[in-house]
């Protein structure tokens, strides 16, 4: 198996990995109850602001700030309330 072959199925493995977590992250929140997830879903708000300022001050491939942005804005649309004023 050649280098690149190596890096690409450690990296598809990663991904496979991310993606059930993604999937735990979606069951839980959809599990919770309004309240709870409010409060959960206001330290993500908190949490994503640091992540977001993290990637602005790095020097990483754009396509994981765009991966960023898109989770965000998926878990974004399971809210049983509005998003907060700048986590859209």
């Amino acid at each position: 198996m050649s280098p690149t072959d190596k890096t690409a199925s450690v990296v598809n493995d990663q991904k496979g990995e991310l993606m059930a977590l993604q999937c735990l992250v979606i069951s839980l929140l959809r599990a919770m109850p309004a309240e709870m997830q409010g409060k959960a879903l206001a330290e993500f708000d908190r949490e994503t602001t640091i992540g977001r300022g993290v990637l602005r001050h790095s020097e990483i491939p754009k396509d994981v700030a765009q991966g960023f942005d898109r989770y965000v804005e998926h878990l974004n649309k399971l809210r049983k309330g509005p998003p907060r004023p700048g986590n859209t």
